[in-house]
């Protein structure tokens, strides 16, 4: 069940973000380095996808995880404010503020 409420900045996927540079022992340095190491695997697939690109503001690495993971339904995914982990916030939403993209990014790094 979603409730209609916004999960507030720092109850959500974000705090596993930032939480992530805090410890010892990752593969990667940091989240920062994990989400581009990851959104790499996608560059093939997402060729000729500019409108997306569009969406996420330039930020291709997001829409070529995006892509990879949603397809072709991106336009719709995009404004859907009951995925879970996303705390209410649409995807679009999620790229509004730094916390929320984090939110948003951690939603695919940990779904693989």
């Amino acid at each position: 069940m979603h409730k209609n409420t916004v999960v507030p900045r720092g109850s959500g996927f974000e705090v596993d973000y930032d939480a992530y540079n805090s410890k010892q022992g990752r593969k990667f340095k940091t989240a920062e380095d994990w989400w581009f190491s990851f959104s790499k695997h996608f560059n093939k697939e997402f060729e000729g996808k500019s409108d997306l690109l569009s969406i996420t503001q330039g930020d291709e690495p997001l829409a070529r995880v995006i892509y990879h993971f949603v397809g072709d339904n991106y336009e719709t995914w995009m404004s859907r404010k009951d995925i879970d982990g996303l705390g209410g916030l649409s995807p679009k939403e999620c790229l509004e503020a730094e916390w929320s993209l984090k939110r948003l990014r951690m939603l695919f790094l940990q779904s693989h």
